[in-house]
């Protein structure tokens, strides 16, 4: 046997990496307490000891009980065993549990060992996790935290992993990189904040395929850089409460991949692009993108069309960016229905194409339906007749438009709740 995909680990601010084991798997059969809802521990003990064939262990102090069944036990040292996170399989008395692997290749002694407790970082957990398995961070209670709750110094591969937020929304630093092999997996309730400005090509979430990411939060913190690479997001907040010196790393970058959707996100106050990816494997579909430097959607990349992979630019609100609104390399995009407003910058347009479309790339199935009100140029090509230059008149419209300014995490179900 071995850890199985329906074990969970946990994260707690008070939790230790090596003093605490951090695993629990609730599919074992006759589970028990859950004991990685705690800080510390629920039994140390130094003198454990296991024989051929090494997946029961023993120990004349004692303490088991069977409630213990489906916790981890944290095997640190001792003669003769195999260092490692193990999981308690079966209750066989006070001084003896079965485990659901062997922890030794000859007899063991002396073993130096932890059931329960949490770890204390998200980073240290991925090099025990298996596939499918469910990682939780507890937070401090607040969904908008202002203090840092874990700071992160490495990365890791958490590929086909499940990374929870739970009693509010806990706030991670990170160095630029932290989940940097993504390729499977899901994160939902958590705050990013890049804390250095060291690494700004790939992001908080690195993704190759398959990823995605449910009501987080992602702040560039002042840095020039990419916060997430490749994921599909959805209902996110991609925020910069930091300074806005404009730069040249887009907040959101397209991998290449197929498949990647940014869904009723906001991405605002970016130094540079709030999304710049290769124009056929994205879709931005129900967005707010405000108040970027550079542009609010750049798409650049191959300029052939492939069937079934062109970029959908839809139903967006895409304002007040310093850049143009939505700027195209090639004409391999369908752009509609979007309001594209408040982009007067000198040369900057609505909808900016670098190279001139081909006949099809401006007609009424590939850009058409949108809204180009109050932009300096409403566009460097003619507006077709389903545009429209209609003041918008946004309801609710926040005053301050501040990158600090938490109404702006989430409006009428955009964004981070």
């Amino acid at each position: 046997m071995a850890i199985s995909a329906g074990a969970i680990w946990r994260v707690r601010i008070g939790g230790s990496n090596t003093l605490c084991s951090g695993l629990f798997d609730p599919t074992v059969v006759g589970a028990g307490t859950d004991y990685t809802e705690q800080d510390t521990a629920q039994l140390a003990l130094t003198d454990l000891a296991s024989a051929t064939p090494y997946t029961t262990i023993t120990s004349a102090v004692g303490g088991f009980t069977a409630a213990m069944v489906g916790n981890g036990i944290y095997i640190a040292s001792g003669t003769g065993f195999t260092a490692g996170r193990y999981v308690i399989t079966g209750y066989t008395s006070g001084n003896s549990v079965v485990l659901d692997r062997a922890c030794a290749t000859a007899s063991a002694s002396g073993g130096v060992a932890k059931v329960g407790g949490a770890m204390a970082k998200m980073t240290s957990v991925r090099p025990f996790a298996v596939a499918g398995n469910t990682i939780l961070v507890r937070g401090q209670g607040a969904n908008d935290p202002i203090d840092i709750d874990y700071q992160e110094s490495a990365y890791g591969d958490f590929s086909n992993l499940t990374i929870i937020g739970y009693n509010g929304r806990p706030k991670i630093g990170h160095p630029g990189v932290l989940i940097n092999g993504f390729s499977g997996g899901f994160a939902r309730n958590l705050s990013f904040i890049q804390t250095s400005p060291g690494q700004t090509a790939l992001g908080a979430i690195v993704s190759v395929s398959g990823a995605a990411a449910e009501d987080c939060i992602f702040d560039s913190g002042g840095n020039d850089a990419t916060q997430v690479t490749a994921a599909s997001l959805y209902r996110c907040s991609v925020i910069n409460t930091g300074a806005q010196t404009p730069g040249t790393r887009p907040a959101v970058a397209g991998g290449g991949y197929a498949g990647q959707i940014i869904d009723s996100c906001i991405i605002k106050d970016q130094r540079a692009a709030g999304v710049g990816a290769d124009p056929k494997n994205i879709t931005v579909i129900n967005s707010v993108i405000q108040n970027n430097v550079g542009d609010g959607i750049t798409l650049t990349g191959g300029a052939t069309v492939t069937s079934g992979t062109l970029t959908s630019v839809r139903n967006n609100t895409i304002h007040g960016n310093g850049g143009h609104g939505i700027s195209v390399a090639y004409p391999t995009s369908i752009i509609g229905q979007n309001v594209i407003t408040g982009h007067t910058g000198s040369g900057k347009y609505a909808i900016y194409w670098l190279a001139a479309p081909a006949g099809y790339a401006r007609d009424y199935g590939r850009v058409a339906g949108n809204n180009f009100y109050g932009n300096t140029n409403d566009s460097n090509y003619a507006l077709s007749a389903l545009d429209t230059t209609i003041d918008p008149q946004y309801a609710n419209a926040p005053i301050d438009l501040t990158p600090t300014n938490t109404a702006l995490r989430m409006i009428g179900g955009v964004g981070a709740l």
